[in-house]
């Protein structure tokens, strides 16, 4: 049996929808050893389903709210050091990505397919798709 590593998990939102539902499903599947904490980009109902868990609210606006809340969560990560950070979605790939954060991207849909993307895959230890055709921005790129 591998030995757990503590995870920070990262969400790019805050609302009920399948992102969302996949994490809560993920967390209560893990055993408590591997979750550090999560960190929400922002206010809303997947809080009440997060009660069991160590959460920190990072708020992100939409102008210029990521390159500070890359700052606020690599300051954030620098004091609560998790081995390593799950990024939910691609707003909180891109906020862990600029962090520095030891990232593995579960990337969910095609949003921000492209340039973006590839820049927050070269940065990512992994990433991970839902399906093969979401990973398809990467073929030929090295990123794993």
């Amino acid at each position: 049996m591998t030995e757990p590593v503590p995870v920070t998990f990262v969400s790019s939102h805050a609302h009920l929808g399948g992102e969302e539902r996949y994490l809560t499903t993920l967390l209560g599947e893990l055993g408590s050893a591997w979750i550090h904490e999560v960190v929400v980009l922002e206010e809303g109902p997947l809080l009440r389903n997060l009660r069991e868990y160590p959460v920190h609210v990072i708020p992100t606006s939409r102008r210029a709210g990521i390159a500070v809340s890359a700052l606020r969560l690599r300051r954030h990560l620098n004091r609560n050091r998790p081995a390593l950070v799950h990024a939910n979605g691609v707003k909180a790939a891109l906020v862990c990505a600029l962090a520095g954060a030891p990232l593995v991207w579960l990337k969910h849909d095609f949003s921000w397919d492209g340039g973006l993307a590839r820049f927050i895959g070269r940065r990512a230890r992994l990433v991970v798709g839902v399906s093969r055709a979401v990973t398809e921005v990467f073929a030929g790129t090295g990123v794993q």
